[in-house]
């Protein structure tokens, strides 16, 4: 794995991790988060339908529909991190967020036939192990009752692990295309399904 790639995953980490913290300061503000989201959503679509526009990319429909899938993933991934984040905290959820690069991990071995190496092997194991560490509920909340509460919010951060882990793949998968100069198209579709 070269310097530049877990750069970037190192940047993308802490750029959601920020991404997190301000929607809990959001939250916390009585800010209409639900408001803020398509706005900040539709105004990336904007920019990146101008610059598909003004660059003279050509329409190709996989790439649009590649950003399509990854927005709805997007979307679906929006109201269960607001869930998560008032249920298990920030802490937990970008935790959770975060494994999720496991499943394009996972993707890449087995449907793109990557090479697997230890070092991957010994990610992809503690990341497994952790996620049920993660999202065991506490002893506090096993005694105060709230068992009904804690199986809907591990539901909601399972189902948002995967359907974050699905973006990834799906981002994957047009990588895998190898057509970067599609890449506009595909984020305005992203981000216009997203909003």
């Amino acid at each position: 794995m070269s310097y530049h790639l877990i750069l970037m995953i190192a940047l993308a980490i802490i750029g959601l991790s920020a991404f997190l913290h301000s929607l809990r300061w959001a939250q916390a503000k009585n800010v209409n988060i639900y408001a803020m989201a398509p706005f900040n959503y539709a105004t990336a679509a904007a920019i990146f339908i101008i610059w598909t526009f003004s660059a003279g990319i050509p329409f190709n429909m996989h790439s649009l529909l590649h950003g399509c899938a990854v927005g709805l993933c997007y979307g679906t991934t929006f109201f269960l991190l607001l869930y998560g984040m008032r249920r298990a905290g920030v802490a937990k959820t970008t935790i959770i967020v975060n494994l999720a690069y496991i499943l394009p991990v996972l993707a890449s071995v087995f449907i793109w036939k990557e090479r697997l190496t230890s070092l991957l092997i010994a990610g992809i194991i503690l990341g497994l192990i952790s996620i049920p560490l993660i999202l065991w509920p506490s002893a506090n909340d096993r005694q105060n009752g709230k068992s009904k509460n804690v199986i809907i919010c591990v539901l909601a951060l399972s189902g948002l692990y995967f359907s974050q882990g699905l973006a990834y793949t799906i981002m994957k998968s047009f990588e895998m295309l190898d057509r970067p100069s599609d890449k506009p198209l595909m984020l305005a579709g992203l981000f216009s399904t997203a909003a």
